[in-house]
């Protein structure tokens, strides 16, 4: 016997002619969501995911609108990147072809590297100002170079030439760089897996 029928996601046209305002609507809302969750899982099937790796794009990538929720009441301007598949890259892009004109440089910070403390943005700065905005500036641990980084202005052309998921390693390796030793374990531990996730609350308690 026949006790019912679970309908996932039926979407028809209005049976009286074209979509009301109301229904074109819910169905933008619906493909945007669809978009979003397509992401989601297939950054989920390339390695094991945290919540941050997931949210790693920042321009803010396929969660969008979970950031957009959590920076809200921050005086902070969203940059959304619509190819975020095509890798960190795209996203490093992104944010400097939408960058003032009237600025010395951009610092890139990485969404899963939670560790890094003001302090040590702050010594950045101050060695990027030391060398009048011309040099770029990275953090070093152990003679590790760790993360964030600061770019010139001089830079951003080349920044958003830059392909694939390697970031802009690149050009920190052929460019005038000035590392500061900060020792921090925070500027090289990135957050890919639960695993790290424990090591990294272990090490703030």
């Amino acid at each position: 016997n026949l006790l019912g029928i679970h309908i996932n996601i039926l979407i028809t046209r209005h049976p009286d002619g074209p979509q009301t305002t109301e229904e074109k609507e819910w169905q933008e809302r619906f493909k945007k969501e669809q978009r979003i969750e397509d992401g989601y899982r297939t950054q989920q099937a390339t390695k094991p995911q945290t919540l941050s790796y997931a949210m790693m794009d920042s321009p803010v990538g396929v969660a969008a609108e979970q950031l957009s929720e959590l920076v809200i009441d921050y005086p902070v301007t969203l940059v959304i990147n619509d190819e975020w598949e095509k890798g960190m890259s795209s996203s490093i892009k992104t944010g400097v072809e939408k960058l003032e004109d009237d600025i010395n440089g951009t610092m890139i910070i990485l969404g899963d590297m939670p560790g890094v403390r003001a302090n040590d943005l702050q010594l950045l700065l101050n060695k990027f100002v030391e060398h009048e905005y011309q040099k770029i500036v990275y953090p070093a641990r152990n003679n590790q170079q760790g993360h964030p980084v600061i770019f010139p202005k001089k830079y951003f052309k080349e920044l958003v030439l830059l392909t694939g998921d390697r970031g802009a390693k690149s050009i920190l390796n052929e460019k005038n760089t000035i590392g500061v030793d900060i020792n921090s374990q925070g500027i090289i531990m990135d957050i890919d897996t639960e695993s790290d996730l424990k090591t990294f609350l272990s090490q703030k308690t």
